[in-house]
């Protein structure tokens, strides 16, 4: 049915759906889906509205609000709003967006997995969510009955692609972590010989995904890291103390005066000496 109000602009659709009891003991099942096109000023700020709520902005841009916190959702992206509990968004410019009240028996644990991050969703296949929530919108401009087995599966494709993508951002903290601790390990150990083996076993992982990690995160081997960060540490002893070049050495790791002289020079172009002197 077509929808016009003040805020709610042609040719902004909804169709609303009463499902069989077979598709709400064992499906998910959509009761009702739009197509809007929405001004600004659009808001809906209301209590329980017994479902969850889908939604993907095709343009311009809105809001949405987690708790007491106000979220800007921009076009491309994916709202999952729980309704079972008050909701509030809108646009204060303009916005085109699909959207999608339904529900299920594992509607709830789909939900917390999908937004355990927060209602924002960036799934890494997007165009393929945007997808089924147009083919379920659809659904419903076509003359006779919706196949709710063929709805039920477009909404876990889409429910399943958000909870990859949170589990991807799982890792990606955690890879994120621990390189961070790598990192301030390394820092606080400068002067130690720091192999792999140790930073491996600190971290509780292999040394081969260890370095695989690190590169990807820093850009740099563990080994290139260190020795990077030893000759930055050697700079600043060199520039402010007048440290003697075998203590240097010894407080930044590279064991011995020869070979700090080399690594130093190998990575400034300049021995140490020449660098304290500023003869660069």
């Amino acid at each position: 049915m077509d929808v016009v109000s003040k805020e709610i602009l042609p040719p902004s659709k909804i169709y609303f759906h009463t499902c069989s009891a077979l598709a709400r003991e064992i499906f998910f099942f959509p009761l009702c889906t739009g197509h809007f096109y929405c001004a600004k000023g659009y808001e809906v700020d209301r209590g329980r509205y017994d479902s969850f709520l889908l939604i993907y902005v095709v343009a311009g841009k809105g809001y949405v609000y987690d708790g007491a916190q106000r979220l800007e959702v921009s076009a491309g992206e994916f709202v999952l709003v729980d309704c079972y509990q008050p909701q509030h968004y809108g646009t204060d410019d303009s916005w085109e967006i699909y959207w999608l009240h339904f529900d299920g028996g594992l509607a709830r644990r789909y939900y917390e997995l999908c937004a355990a991050g927060g209602p924002l969703l960036r799934p890494a296949d997007a165009d393929m969510c945007a997808r089924q929530l147009r083919r379920i919108f659809e659904a419903f401009q076509k003359p006779g009955s919706v196949n709710e087995a063929e709805v039920s599966r477009r909404i876990v494709d889409a429910l399943t692609a958000f909870m990859l993508a949170q589990e991807r951002t799982k890792g990606q903290n955690r890879a994120t972590d621990v390189v961070d601790e790598t990192l301030s390990y390394i820092t606080e150990h400068i002067g130690e010989p720091l192999p792999l083996s140790e930073l491996a076993r600190n971290a509780a992982m292999s040394p081969f995904y260890l370095s695989r990690l690190f590169k990807r995160e820093t850009g740099n081997s563990p080994h290139e890291y260190i020795v990077h960060a030893r000759v930055n540490k050697a700079k600043y002893l060199l520039k402010f103390t007048s440290m003697p070049l075998k203590e240097i050495a010894r407080c930044c790791g590279f064991g011995n005066e020869s070979n700090f002289s080399t690594s130093f020079k190998k990575t400034t172009g300049m021995t140490p000496r020449t660098f304290r002197e500023g003869r660069a």
